[in-house]
């Protein structure tokens, strides 16, 4: 599986618009937009993540497993804890 990087600014305005609306996520939650999604804040301790390509599914539910297959092993630091919803347009994570 090739696990090459998405590109955050491909995002479809009207996609990522859709599915904030649907999520109740409002626009200016936006921290910031990297290589390959745009996050937003949801709480102290969750985000959302908007990727632009439905393709790099298969990919973000590895990682998402990964990340499950981390928690109560015992490690220093907390790891991610991923969910995968979609919404039309953009992977959200």
């Amino acid at each position: 599986m090739e696990l090459s990087r998405a590109d955050a600014s491909a995002i479809d305005p009207a996609a990522r618009d859709a599915a904030l609306r649907e999520l109740g996520v409002e626009r200016g939650a936006w921290i910031a937009s990297g290589t390959e999604a745009e996050v937003y804040g949801l709480t102290d301790e969750r985000v959302l993540k908007l990727y632009p390509d439905l393709g790099r599914a298969c990919a973000l539910e590895v990682l998402r497993r990964f990340y499950d297959s981390l928690r109560g092993e015992g490690l220093p630091a907390r790891t991610a804890c991923g969910r995968m919803v979609t919404t039309g347009g953009p992977w959200i994570f």
